[in-house]
């Protein structure tokens, strides 16, 4: 068997413990976005394992979504994944050469 130099020994065998698992995704939406675009955009899947995901690139991924303004993602052992986003709360719309612009409070 091969072994990666960055990846420990004992990687492979947690990644397949049932009890390492994802059971709940928590999402804690704001207005404008639906928990099934965030999933969508994740990747996340209840029932893989924590050490299957990435979470700063998840949380990169989550961002690109419009109205996102910030987002943290928190592992709840043993079965919990949260996440919570604040979203741009709009003030008003500002037209500008034939473009709507949403201004933020």
């Amino acid at each position: 068997m091969l072994v990666s130099q960055t990846q420990p020994i004992w990687l492979p065998y947690l990644a397949n413990q049932p009890l390492l698992s994802i059971d709940q995704i928590i999402i804690e939406e704001g207005k404008y976005t639906k928990a099934s675009d965030i999933l969508e955009v994740s990747g996340l899947r209840a029932g893989r394992c924590f050490w299957h995901y990435n979470l700063p690139q998840i949380k990169k991924n989550i961002a690109t979504l419009p109205y996102v303004k910030s987002l943290s993602l928190k592992r709840q052992l043993p079965d919990r994944l949260l996440i919570n986003l604040v979203v741009f709360e709009h003030y008003a719309i500002w037209l500008y050469l034939g473009q709507n612009y949403l201004i933020d409070k």
